[in-house]
């Protein structure tokens, strides 16, 4: 019985130490909109995510308008920007940094027939 309270406080602690911010830096909340760059609408769903993947943040979703609000550590933050269709985008936000404005550009679609020398369709397995 002892060694399981032993463990599950050192899980509490561990877990703590996991989800609480460095005591070296002070929390941030980074807005920002992420817009098509070739036409400037907002783009809602669009996939916003702190940088490098191990800090104990949740990525965010963009709202109808494309804003979005994130959680941060001071100091210079990476964001990875993702949606379908469109090219991921790396953007670097340093310590007072205003409201962020992320443009993604569209990807290229590639449509088409794979055929054989005889113009026999290829089945996709």
């Amino acid at each position: 019985m002892a060694s399981t309270k032993m463990v599950l406080a050192g899980f509490a602690v561990a877990l703590a130490q996991a989800t609480s911010p460095p005591e070296h830096g002070l929390s941030r909340t980074i807005q920002g909109r992420v817009v098509a760059d070739e036409t400037g609408l907002p783009l809602q769903h669009a996939h916003v995510a702190i940088r490098p993947v191990s800090s104990p943040r949740f990525p965010v979703l963009t709202n109808g308008d494309g804003r979005f609000a994130i959680s941060v550590e001071g100091g210079r933050v990476e964001l990875t920007t993702t949606k379908a269709g469109f090219i991921r985008a790396m953007t670097v936000a340093a310590d007072g940094t205003g409201v962020v404005e992320i443009r993604l550009i569209k990807a290229a679609v590639l449509q088409g027939r794979v055929v054989d020398p005889r113009q026999q369709g290829w089945r996709c397995i």
